[in-house]
């Protein structure tokens, strides 16, 4: 009679095992069904964050390649202005940089100081003008000009 006992109690506690290892198996894969799902949801999420910063680096470049140099900074700005000024024979009076601005006086006859505003004003270089000011002293022409930052 123990004997039986003994075998129906390591019987049962045979089953007992059995069962809470299955537990534990099926647990487990339901565990790493859901981190699979969490990854996947992660990479998907990931995907879309990539297609949007896409999309806007794209629009980014749309919008700046309208504005082709507006990028530049002040002091290229005025290197720029102070190069194809010398192309028109003016003279640089004076140069007066903050972070913000630049100011840049110039004197020249009419015609060069003409031109340069003209091919200013057609666009061979693309500036933030704030303010020109035009001042007659005998035969030439003193003009001051004022290059702002967008930023």
């Amino acid at each position: 009679m123990r004997a039986e006992n003994y075998k129906v109690i390591k019987t049962i506690f045979l089953i007992l095992i059995i069962v809470l290892l299955l537990h534990t198996l099926f647990s487990l894969d339901r565990n790493f069904k859901e981190l699979n799902n969490l990854k996947l949801e992660a990479l998907s999420t990931e995907n879309n964050l990539i297609k949007t910063e896409k999309i806007y680096q794209a629009k980014l470049l749309e919008n700046n390649s309208k504005l082709p140099k507006q990028s530049m900074n002040l002091e290229t700005r005025a290197a720029q202005i102070i190069e194809q000024s010398s192309s028109f024979d003016l003279n640089l009076l004076h140069y007066n940089s903050s972070s913000r601005a630049i100011s840049l006086s110039f004197r020249g006859d009419f015609e060069s100081v003409y031109s340069f505003l003209n091919d200013l004003e057609k666009g061979s270089l693309v500036l933030d003008l704030e303010k020109i000011e035009l001042f007659k002293d005998d035969l030439d022409l003193l003009f001051n000009l004022k290059i702002i930052s967008r930023n």
